[in-house]
């Protein structure tokens, strides 16, 4: 029986409520027991020579288990840059959604994966995708999860800090309402430098 259970925000949380995160919280607990557990022990443990043989062995490494995570996301989540990037060469698909619709790049931006998150960007993945009921980008999950490093690289790589959510909320809106006025103003500096950086062609 599948043991993987979705991890969910305390509705008691008033900042969780005022910005719906308890919608946004993506499946995060990686267990066995789902239909793919070679393969996804090997993913977890990083192990290349280990994912090799599982994929050699169960063939789909696109299936996802109960709750739609594929290796690709778990990889993601766990910050497992190079198994990552050996499943893509296989062909898993950076752009693939969960059955919530969350990407690996949503996993990686939330647990603040950059080593992944660089290479899913260079691979293709989508840097504004919305997903789920509440609509959060990649950059919104950073910053709800206080990924401050995370957020302001994925402002350089082209996230869009005034995307909104499904509640009307943009990433700055979440960081000014914690009083994190310091995260805000690093997110609008990157963006600045990244608008510099595109007028001058670098």
């Amino acid at each position: 029986m599948c043991s993987v259970k979705p991890v969910k925000v305390p509705r008691s949380d008033a900042r969780a409520a005022l910005h719906g995160l308890a919608a946004a919280v993506l499946v995060a607990v990686l267990a066995g027991g789902c239909g793919r557990s070679d393969l996804d022990a090997a993913v977890k443990s990083g192990n290349l020579a280990s994912v090799r043989a599982a994929i050699e062995a169960e063939g789909d490494i696109q299936a996802g288990d109960a709750h739609g995570i594929t290796p690709l996301m778990a990889a993601a989540r766990a910050n497992r840059a190079e198994v990552a990037e050996l499943l893509i060469d296989r062909g898993a698909r950076v752009r693939a959604t969960d059955r919530r619709g969350f990407t690996a790049l949503h996993y990686a931006a939330q647990n603040g994966m950059n080593a992944t998150i660089a290479l899913l960007l260079d691979r293709g993945a989508a840097i504004n995708a919305p997903a789920g009921a509440g609509r959060y980008s990649p950059l919104h999950l950073a910053v709800i999860d206080s990924r401050d490093e995370t957020a302001v690289m994925l402002v350089e790589r082209g996230a869009d800090v005034a995307q909104k959510n499904a509640q009307g909320v943009t990433a700055l809106d979440i960081a000014a309402s914690r009083n994190e006025h310091k995260l805000a103003a690093a997110l609008e500096d990157a963006e600045v430098r990244r608008a510099g950086n595109a007028s001058t062609g670098q």
